[in-house]
């Protein structure tokens, strides 16, 4: 609201004034009434002057002044449907159009794609750009561009917006977002980029079923639109193996010809294995001529291949479980053993399989992105996972703090009174100049430093690490003590820098030195170096056989292309460890891996081993019926129970956890402390109850399959899926009533829950985000349930059937260079609702920092803080007057009373003088008097004329007397005027002083008066 000069950002206070004013005068009428009429009125104007002052402050006020400045705000396109250099050739016009600007104008820059980004804020010190966007490019946000480049523009300047782009989005909406810009005061131009592609082909989708079984044959159907006929090869793959679409011809490619418009093309396909199948369709003109954009020219889509069952075996030593993969062979099940470090390449690959075995693996086999994508194969997926232990699994394989911890049904890190062990870990790295050595786009210090914090991160809390580093000097990066803070300790140690210099052996023997003073059972020292160092190599010998005598051991890990291996080796000989000679090619990858995996095995603060033991069956579950007991074992991982809905069904002889399972988001886990193996195990694999103790586990923990038929339909609608599963029970039947709970998971990682419901018989229908593009994985897992006629609800009467079924959502990567043509009506409709023009693209005809048919800008400056205190000033005076009495009458007549006083002040001193004369003329005139009287009958002296302009003093001078005579007699006769007057003055004034002491001393005697001598 602005009134004038005046605006307001919260007008409604202003509204409170009038009733204010009221109030006031209303309250006034009694509480000022002892006040004069005259004061009664100041008082009422003080008040209604307060009250408008702190009405305006809380309206938030501020002072408008006219501004000729200039803001002009470039939103460029950087999205993959623009054309080659739009974004230099828009730089250049932006740069064309700064020229024309006054000094005062300013420019800035919002690039955008699939998020908007500012490049340059508006400023008068912007004249070029330099466009340069790192995000996603495949899609096109146009309208979240215009919104923030309208938070951007400054206030105290006239705002233009131009809008450099083709129009075509694929999210949000532009229009609304040009209103919204133009009732902020913006002007919008826009600037197209035009295009018509003429001839293009796009393979726009391959139609494929979600789900079928092996060997079945469906029949692919390729979906290619073409803007003319064209004629061209087909090719498809499964996988990364061509399909042979022509056996007739010598090629696997058939050659088609599309017409213009929307062709359908079908192939039939055997689907000979189970998992998912990933199908490729790549079309290829004869003629280039025939199509502009090759990136469009591809689909995919995904199919689940379903059987008996599919179990992945995940072994660090594949041979030491061949008893495990023979049960689960003669249950009927499809086995693929695979040794870690694991070889799958995204969450689709594990969708595959409807349950996960690893058998003693450690963590280090797995990137950390394999262990999100574990954790989300049983959590959003649905899938099952059983857990072996052994010496380099579980805890001891450093899971300890990873993705998949939270998704096992025990706590890897239990507390220090279940541990056998304490460990204490010294880790010594070289930080020299030498490890600043690259190795692919890091260096060869950021890799040591990786490690070792990785290393950390598998440690129990209760465990004591210490961590030095050396160059020339030793530096102690944490001292020795428990590892409480994991995460504290590995951003220490990330912070580790090379410096100058290399001596390692006084970092060997202060690491010995601090790990005797340690009381852990287990103690180790890993030293990563590349062994270039001054100093006595026997001194490094002498730390190494100190911690060995101290019943720990020493690891040395040589790096880098120049190491000194022998040197090491040495050291890790005479320290009983183990040794590592790391090539610098993969040393990203391999050096974690080792690392890890040599502190678990050296400390083994987590694994209990011993003489045969018996376990005891704790819990009753559907994995262990018919199961009556299980045989001793020789050791396990040391585990703790997790509270919630875990089950442990076994324990150890010490209480310790042994088999435990629960359920973890749509999937299920087991685990199983020891290792089913020869080591910890001998007597299980000629059991007879050891096919059906891991048959039952691995199939409880199995993804179900259930009887019912079901078809999953997926339609893309923007950025949600459209999904519609048709399911018919083993009759052939509608399947009516079934509870659907579905999850998807996109690319990223990034899962959300789906929500089905029956819209027809055996009908089900939802909606699922599907953002951006990628394959995105969806799992459904259903319950069927009888008629309420049929069963009581809740019986196990009712409890029908239950499964699963999967499908895969493929959104193409090409999706902004599908559109063949720029959006010129919807850019023509923006610049006409932002008030704005049509840009041609000539910096010089366009002229950006046109004032032309913008609006008034105004600057305007808050005065909240002066209306502040001006109210504070008025409420003081408001005090004052209605606090203090003031009687206007008395004032008047003491400032007249004043008045007086200063003037008879300035009066005083000439009055004082003339009261002197006088006195002083009537002592010469008494004086005369007495001596006419003496000589009346002298003879008179001769008469004495008197001259003009002479004063009274003259006369008594005779007029013979000498000049310089007579000059001498008038001074005299002045100051003896003056010393009498002067004297006079003072007498009086002592006088009075006299008395004033006086009556001060003695307030009951007379005062003495003028005229007083006693």
């Amino acid at each position: 609201m602005t009134l004038g000069p005046f605006q307001f950002d919260s007008p409604w206070w202003l509204a409170l004034a009038p009733a204010l004013w009221l109030v006031a005068w209303w309250m006034s009428r009694r509480a000022i009434a002892g006040l004069s009429p005259g004061l009664r009125r100041v008082a009422l104007g003080i008040r209604l002057a307060l009250i408008a002052a702190l009405v305006m402050a809380l309206a938030r006020p501020h002072w408008r002044t006219r501004v000729d400045d200039l803001a002009v705000v470039a939103v460029l396109d950087m999205s993959d449907s623009m054309p080659p250099g739009s974004a230099a050739r828009a730089a250049t016009y932006l740069r064309g159009g700064a020229e024309r600007a006054d000094a005062n104008d300013r420019l800035g820059l919002v690039l955008t794609a699939g998020r908007p980004l500012v490049s340059a804020l508006p400023g008068a010190q912007v004249r070029a750009v330099e466009p340069s966007y790192e995000y996603d490019t495949g899609s096109t946000d146009l309208a979240a561009a215009v919104r923030l480049a309208t938070a951007v523009l400054p206030e105290d300047a006239a705002s233009r917006i131009v809008l450099i782009t083709d129009g075509n989005e694929t999210e949000g909406g532009l229009l609304s977002a040009v209103e919204a810009a133009r009732a902020a005061g913006a002007t919008v131009d826009v600037l197209p980029v035009r295009y018509d592609i003429r001839r293009e082909v796009i393979v726009d989708q391959i139609i494929a079923p979600a789900n079928a079984r092996q060997g079945q044959t469906v029949n692919l159907r390729f979906v290619m639109t073409s803007t003319a006929p064209t004629r061209g090869l087909l090719t498809l793959f499964a996988g990364d193996a061509p399909v042979d679409l022509d056996p007739g011809s010598p090629g696997v490619s058939v050659a088609v010809s599309l017409r213009e418009g929307v062709n359908i093309e079908s192939v039939p396909v055997t689907l000979p294995a189970q998992g998912a199948q990933r199908f490729r369709a790549v079309f290829e003109p004869f003629d280039p001529a025939d199509d502009a954009i090759a990136e469009n020219n591809a689909a995919e889509s995904v199919t689940f291949v379903s059987g008996e069952g599919r179990v992945l075996v995940l072994a660090d030593a594949p041979d030491e479980h061949g008893a495990l993969v023979d049960a689960l062979e003669r249950g009927g099940m499809g086995v693929v053993l695979e040794q870690t470090p694991a070889s799958f390449g995204s969450l689709v690959d594990l969708a595959a399989y409807d349950a996960i075995v690893l058998a003693g693996t450690g963590a280090y086999g797995f990137s950390l992105k394999q262990q999100e994508e574990l954790r989300a194969y049983v959590h959003d997926i649905g899938g099952g996972l059983f857990v072996l232990g052994g010496p380099g699994a579980l805890g001891a394989g450093g899971w300890i703090g990873s993705p998949l911890a939270d998704a096992l049904p025990l706590k890897l890190d239990p507390p220090q009174e279940q541990r056998t062990l304490k460990g204490a870990l010294a880790i010594v790295l070289d930080a020299s100049g030498s490890m600043s050595i690259p190795v692919g786009s890091v260096s060869q210090q950021t890799i040591a430093n990786e490690a070792a914090a990785a290393a950390v991160k598998t440690l129990t809390r209760s465990d004591e690490v210490l961590v030095l580093a050396f160059d020339s000097v030793t530096r102690t990066i944490v001292p020795l003590g428990p590892n409480v803070d994991p995460d504290g300790i590995s951003r220490a140690i990330r912070g580790i820098g090379p410096g100058g210099g290399t001596n390692m052996f006084p970092a060997l023997a202060r690491a010995a030195i601090e790990l005797e003073k340690s009381d852990a059972a287990s103690k180790h020292i890993v030293v990563l170096s590349d062994g270039q160092t001054m100093g006595n190599p026997e001194d490094g010998r002498r730390a190494a056989l100190r911690i060995r005598q101290l019943g720990g051991t020493l690891t040395g890990i040589a790096v880098g292309p120049g190491a000194d291996v022998r040197l090491l080796e040495d050291l890790s000989k005479a320290g009983g460890g183990r040794f590592f000679a790391l090539t610098t090619e993969r040393l990203a990858q391999t050096l974690p891996a080792v690392f890890v995996r040599d502190v678990q095995t050296a400390l083994r603060t987590l694994i209990w081993e011993g003489e045969q033991a018996n376990p005891t069956i704790t819990a009753i579950s559907e994995a262990l019926r018919g199961i009556p007991g299980l045989p001793p074992y020789r050791g396990y991982v040391v585990t703790t129970e997790r509270e919630g809905l875990s089950l442990v069904t076994a324990k150890t002889h010490q209480g310790d956890p042994l088999l435990a399972q629960w359920q973890h988001g749509l999937g299920r886990v087991v685990v199983f402390t020891s290792d089913g193996t020869s080591r910890w195990t001998p007597s299980w694999g000629a059991w007879d109850g050891y096919r059906s103790f891991v048959e039952q586990h691995v199939r409880w923990a199995m993804r179900p399959t259930g009887s019912a038929n079901l078809n999953v339909v997926t339609q893309q609608q923007g950025d949600s899926t459209r999904v519609i599963v048709e399911a018919l029970d083993a009759s052939g039947e509608p399947l009516n009533f079934a509870r659907f709970q579905g999850r998807i998971v996109a690319p990223d990682g990034v899962s959300a829950e789906v929500d089905l419901r029956m819209t027809s018989p055996g009908r089900y229908e939802g909606r699922a985000p599907t953002p951006g593009e990628g394959v995105f994985t969806l799992n459904l897992r259903y319950d069927t349930t009888g008629s309420p006629v049929d069963a009581a609800p809740g019986s196990r009467e009712q409890l029908a059937d239950r499964g699963s079924v999967q499908a895969a959502i493929v959104k193409p990567a090409a999706a902004e260079r599908r559109t063949l043509t720029s959006n010129d009506a919807l850019l023509e409709r923006a610049a006409m609702l932002g008030g704005g023009r049509v840009l041609s693209g000539n910096p010089e005809t366009d002229n950006l920092f046109s004032r032309e048919g913008m609006p008034r800008a105004f600057s305007a400056r808050s005065i909240w803080l002066p209306l502040t205190l001006l109210a504070l000033v008025v409420f003081l005076t408001d005090v004052a007057v209605r606090r203090v009495r003031i009687d206007l009458e008395t004032i008047r007549a003491l400032a007249a009373k004043l008045s007086r006083k200063e003037a008879k002040a300035s009066e005083q001193p000439v009055g004082a003088l003339r009261t002197a004369r006088e006195k002083a003329k009537e002592r010469i005139a008494t004086k005369e008097a007495a001596a006419a009287a003496a000589t009346k009958f002298e003879a008179r002296p001769a008469p004495v004329a008197k001259r003009a302009n002479t004063t009274d003093d003259d006369d008594l001078i005779p007029l013979d007397t000498n000049p310089g005579a007579r000059e001498q007699v008038l001074a005299q006769s002045t100051k003896a005027r003056a010393d009498d007057a002067e004297q006079g003055g003072m007498s009086r004034l002592m006088q009075a002083k006299k008395r004033a002491q006086q009556a001060r001393q003695n307030p009951d005697h007379r005062s003495l008066g003028p005229d007083d001598t006693n």
